[in-house]
């Protein structure tokens, strides 16, 4: 669908490529508008990001150091997490007692015990091991590397419910500048969560 307005359009997007550093061809494409063909356009790169469907091993991995340095008490920064980042089932049931119902390491223990399955109940014993069997000196840096993941995979989540919404038939001039707009940011926020690990 063609944009209306393409002389206001065209000076959001080099605007917009200022602000984020991302090329005008690529917010263009957001928009829903392509430029024509240049003799040796260079290929636009994608992301690492995209396509992405399933869960990776180190990001599970990523969820149980993280819990397990929760449940042992951990300065862990809990208002950096929520409980839609842990994804695997025995560290989701953690986090709901954990971070929702602030409860501690006992109260996990006492859920554990009254659980009917067996495998959900081993899998959460083993998560309260990895923090017993952690060495001390090499916890600090392993929550900030568990944290960095769980931002970088929850801005991952955004930006694919945010191109999933630019899809959407029918949307208006500003809608596709707003969402473009949002877009640039995400982009911006995981490039720095990747480069620096901080927003």
């Amino acid at each position: 669908r063609k944009l209306e307005n393409p002389v206001e359009v065209e000076r959001f997007i080099k605007r917009l490529a200022i602000e984020t550093g991302f090329s005008e061809e690529t917010l263009m494409e957001q928009v829903g508008r392509r430029r024509p063909a240049k003799r040796a356009q260079t290929p636009v790169h994608t992301p690492a990001y995209a396509g992405k469907n399933r869960e990776d091993d180190g990001y599970i991995r990523a969820q149980k150091d993280l819990i397990a340095m929760l449940a042992i008490g951990e300065k862990v920064p809990r208002d950096l997490m929520r409980r839609e980042d842990f994804t695997d089932p025995a560290c989701a049931f953690m986090a709901k007692i954990l971070l929702e119902e602030g409860g501690d390491i006992r109260r996990v223990q006492s859920a554990m015990e009254q659980m009917e399955d067996d495998g959900l109940r081993g899998d959460i014993s083993r998560n309260l091991l990895i923090g017993e069997q952690c060495d001390p000196d090499k916890k600090p840096r392993l929550i900030a590397n568990c944290v960095d993941q769980l931002l970088r995979r929850r801005v991952e989540r955004e930006i694919a419910q945010m191109e999933e919404r630019s899809a959407q038939p029918g949307l208006t001039v500003e809608e596709q500048l707003e969402i473009a707009s949002m877009l640039g940011q995400l982009y911006g926020r995981l490039e720095r969560l990747k480069q620096g690990g901080s927003e």
